[in-house]
């Protein structure tokens, strides 16, 4: 089976000849099996051109720069085909199109020239041809490097992937493909500051090139940002991320930006390890707290827990410094944090359960005492509270806000649901003494209890 390169040249070899018909069946050839390469419909329309069939030649030059709009040669050609159809002002927009992207392209200029004189037809026509662009067969020729380099690339032969890079440079120095391939090569191979130069150089080229690639500059900016984090350079990498953003809105950047970000505060926070220090953050901050001196006590165990943040009784001593300031949510998070870190902490249990106290929360405060009396039976603390809170439930007033308060808690919430409550429930309101045949199950006990602790059900 032929391939479409082998078609190409043989339609090249015809051409030269001047056996147009025989260049335009091989070039059809090479299109069937390549339909997206540009320089095919090229070299084809100016076949078409030779022997007069301008409306093909003009269908195969609109193709061409369908496919690839920044072509300058493109424009040339449908222009020509253009003012043979006589469409004057449709070949004046072809050229003007061209010149936008190449004010110096001698031939979009010719063309131009005899477009507003309408004069014609063409010196030569048959010179327009492949010869036009020595400057896209290099392109091409630049492009089979590039794909061997890729091929190269994929199995992970570096060294021979960046020769058939450069090759494709040496080709066609101003494609920033070729820089963002090579760039690629350096990362996988973890030359960061290689991977930047290559990536500087892409980003240098796409600047100078008419229309500018928005596209590939970001790329470049992205893949340099992407080296800077692989090298803990955070700032300059969130910076090229910024860049990035700048030239192309891209959520995938966006996505890697906030990663980026995430990996800078645990690289720091990680730098920040001392524990040595982080011990005597917590001796200042006990001496602070005997002091009743609780906002900068604070401060001193939230310096410690940066230095070490897995000793379990720095967040005791942080949360009950918030306690005393009457900052019940923190410490709650502080007291849950050290039961983590140490689910025997009897004392955590102990200052978690007073925390719920104070807010109301019983039924949470029990729970609380009670594990801490699972772990020591006879901590003190644990059961004076749980005699105070008891206390609590069953001489607190009716109060609305902390029923619905206790609702929002998924726990409450179930078992206020639970059919076996509900039917419990309903049996008491026809006869109160079922109530008592119904706390004989363990389930049903419990759960009216926590339920009266929570407030939702009261006490008469």
């Amino acid at each position: 089976m032929k391939t479409d390169n082998e078609m190409s040249l043989k339609a090249k070899e015809a051409f030269e000849k001047k056996d147009f018909p025989t260049a335009i069946k091989y070039y059809a050839e090479a299109i069937s099996s390549d339909p997206n390469n540009h320089i095919l419909f090229f070299n084809r329309s100016a076949c078409y051109a030779n022997i007069g069939k301008y409306e093909k030649a003009l269908e195969d030059a609109k193709r061409c720069v369908e496919l690839k709009p920044d072509f300058v040669h493109g424009y040339s050609r449908k222009g020509l085909a253009e003012f043979y159809l006589k469409k004057y002002e449709d070949a004046k927009k072809s050229y003007e199109e061209g010149l936008k992207l190449n004010p110096n392209d001698e031939h979009l200029k010719e063309g131009l020239e005899i477009v507003n004189s309408k004069q014609g037809p063409f010196e030569a026509k048959e010179e327009v041809k492949t010869s036009l662009s020595q400057e896209e067969v290099a392109k091409e020729k630049a492009d089979k490097a590039k794909a061997k380099g890729n091929s190269e690339y994929k199995q992970r032969h570096f060294e021979e992937a960046l020769k058939y890079y450069d090759e494709a440079i040496s080709l066609n120095p101003k494609e920033p493909v070729y820089y963002l391939n090579k760039s690629a090569v350096y990362f996988e191979m973890q030359e960061f500051n290689q991977s930047i130069t290559a990536c500087n150089k892409a980003i240098e080229v796409g600047e100078g090139l008419l229309p500018k690639p928005f596209d590939k500059i970001a790329k470049a900016y992205t893949r340099k940002a992407n080296c800077y984090c692989h090298m803990n350079e955070w700032d300059k990498a969130l910076e090229m991320y910024d860049r990035s953003l700048l030239e192309v809105n891209d959520h995938n950047v966006k996505e890697a930006k906030r990663e980026c970000e995430k990996q800078k505060k645990a690289y720091e926070e990680a730098q920040y390890l001392d524990p040595t220090k982080g011990e005597k953050a917590k001796e200042r901050g006990n001496q602070l707290y005997k002091n009743g001196n609780y906002a900068e006590a604070i401060k001193e165990y939230t310096e410690s827990i940066k230095r070490n943040p897995k000793v379990a009784a720095v967040y005791l001593d942080r949360g009950m410094s918030y306690m005393k300031i009457l900052t019940y949510d923190k410490a709650l998070e502080d007291l849950n944090k050290a039961i983590e870190l140490n689910p025997q902490y009897v004392k955590a249990y102990a200052k978690k359960a007073n925390a719920h106290y104070f807010l109301k929360e019983y039924h949470k405060a029990m729970e609380a005492y009670n594990k801490g009396l699972e772990l020591d039976p006879n901590n003190n603390e644990c059961l004076e509270g749980r005699q105070k809170t008891q206390t609590a439930v069953y001489q607190a007033a009716p109060d609305p806000e902390r029923a619905r308060k206790a609702l929002d808690d998924p726990e409450i919430r179930a078992l206020i649901q639970d059919p076996r409550i509900v039917q419990a429930l309903n049996d008491a309101k026809e006869n109160p003494e079922n109530i008592n045949h119904a706390m004989q199950d363990p389930f049903i006990a419990q759960g009216i209890e926590k339920l009266i602790e929570a407030g939702v059900l009261g006490v008469k």
